[in-house]
């Protein structure tokens, strides 16, 4: 069955809209079913559908070349997408600022409204870049940091405020208050974005860009998003497509489910390894399989978080009951929720058991029940070895024992202020969104924390002892009592701060 936008897939004109009731109240959207037919639609990726939404919305003088695309499987096509909002971080929102800032004066000069110079959608700064660990091992240690932080950078933080301030669709999350993506999962993303400006309001995925390389962890909930330079950013602002060609889709094809013990961060080293065997440079990359049901969401964010460093573009999960489950965790309002699902199953892009497999142009084969406990290295991030075989690949690579005078440790490290002994374990502080967002990582950092606190093991000199969980989902979730009932005092942490 076909409707009238299948004929208006060949040419520019705009699409037919249909009306979605939910719950009494009428919504407007473009239905991807008049653009193809079902059977085409259900072998189209569901991260193209997303794509193929935008521009019929967006830019639908591009809609036959990209249709045509489609439906040929071969081909160049340059896609024109239209996020409908941006996310900036601290350390890269300045230049884009100071560029409105300059615009504002420049329109000033010529005897404009300098007011009139906004965002043409709606942006969300997270300054989460600049808090440095001066204080650490105290339970006032957060307190002192985010003092520090701002004397340091109080200049930098008027001028964000002024931003806020002034320029409309601009909003900042303040320091402290958690890590970028992790705000756009718990917070800021809404899954199905809802223009009231027309009436009926006028529904469509929620798509957006970033200027962070970890942005396609927002992928992990059905939010089509990557990270773009600067100058990109800048230009999406001010309502510009972001350009790239059609995308090659690899497909993961997820069976099994992973053994007790193996983490998030065990699947998304080995499926680094494996993808960057494949060869996803600049790829979508989407997942498929009865063994997706069994990654819980945060499984999920930790594995598309991970998605510069296999080169992909983005890591998508389509929209299922993990994810709806999520949003009700998270406090996305009932109604809100309804919209969403009733939206995405009128469109195809909510995955169930009994969806149809997409076409992908490539499929990697993934057993979870093959996962095993891993590190990172030895000497790159994107490396892996199984746990098992650290120690033979530490007594390979360690050097012969550094002395100064044959017998004993070298001289006092420089920064630590002692001898580093051979052999010595130094544990990476858990700042990375990989980790922090993902409550069941934070509670195996508890547990080994705790290990430290009694008296198992001991911090060497230098050592800095904190850690702060981003934001509710975290919070809410990794602190049963099994966890929090040993430590020595009240309200203290071996590391720093319990907030």
């Amino acid at each position: 069955m076909t409707g009238p936008n299948e004929a208006r897939a060949t040419t520019s004109a705009p699409p037919v809209l249909r009306v979605l009731d939910v719950g009494g109240t009428a919504y407007r959207y473009v239905p991807l079913e008049y653009l193809l037919t079902r059977r085409e639609l259900a072998a189209v990726p569901y991260s193209v559908r997303v794509l193929l939404e935008n521009v019929a919305r967006r830019a639908p003088e591009s809609l036959p070349e990209v249709v045509g695309r489609i439906r040929s499987g071969a081909g160049a096509c340059e896609v024109p997408f239209h996020p409908n909002r941006i996310m900036l971080h601290d350390t890269t929102c300045l230049p884009t600022l100071a560029d409105f800032a300059a615009l504002r004066d420049m329109v000033a000069e010529l005897g404009g409204d300098p007011a009139r110079v906004n965002p043409v959608i709606d942006a969300d700064l997270t300054v989460d870049h600049s808090v440095i660990a001066e204080a650490h091992g105290s339970p006032a240690a957060l307190e002192a940091n985010l003092r520090v932080d701002f004397e340091r950078n109080g200049e930098r933080y008027r001028f964000i405020k002024w931003a806020e301030r002034s320029l409309r669709g601009f909003r900042v999350v303040p320091p402290g208050k958690g890590i970028i993506h992790q705000v756009n999962m718990e917070t800021l993303a809404r899954v199905v974005w809802r223009d009231s400006a027309q009436d009926p309001p006028l529904l469509h995925p929620d798509a957006l860009v970033a200027t962070d390389s970890h942005t396609p962890m927002i992928n992990a909930i059905g939010v089509l998003g990557w990270g773009v330079g600067g100058l990109q950013a800048q230009a999406a602002l001010l309502g510009e497509p972001v350009l790239f060609g059609f995308p090659e889709v690899v497909g993961v094809h997820v069976t099994g489910r992973l053994r007790e013990g193996v983490t998030a961060t065990d699947l998304a080293l080995t499926l680094t390894e494996a993808l960057r065997g494949h060869g996803v440079v600049e790829a979508f990359v989407e997942f498929f399989g009865a063994g997706v049901a069994a990654l819980s969401l945060a499984d999920r964010a930790a594995v598309a978080n991970m998605a510069p460093e296999y080169g992909a573009t983005c890591t998508f999960f389509p929209y299922d009951d993990e994810v709806a489950d999520y949003l009700r965790l998270t406090g996305r309002g009932a109604g809100h929720r309804a919209v969403v699902d009733a939206y995405l199953s009128a469109q195809g892009l909510k995955r169930t058991p009994r969806s149809p497999v997409p076409d992908y142009d490539r499929v990697v084969e993934l057993d979870l029940g093959g996962v095993e406990p891993s590190v990172a290295g030895p000497h790159r991030p994107d490396q892996r070895l199984p746990l098992s075989q650290v120690p033979r690949s530490y007594r390979a690579a360690a050097p012969a024992p550094s002395t100064a005078s044959g017998t004993g440790p070298a001289g006092p490290d420089p920064v630590l202020g002692a001898a580093v002994p051979d052999g010595a374990v130094a544990i990476a502080a858990i700042t990375s969104c990989t980790n922090t967002a993902n409550p069941a990582l934070m509670i195996r950092a508890g547990l080994l924390a705790r290990r430290r606190a009694s008296g198992a093991w001991r911090p060497g000199r230098g050592s800095r002892r904190r850690c702060r969980p981003a934001r509710g989902w975290s919070r809410a979730t990794w602190r049963p009592p099994a966890c929090w009932s040993p430590w020595p005092r009240p309200g203290s942490t071996p590391w720093g701060s319990a907030a």
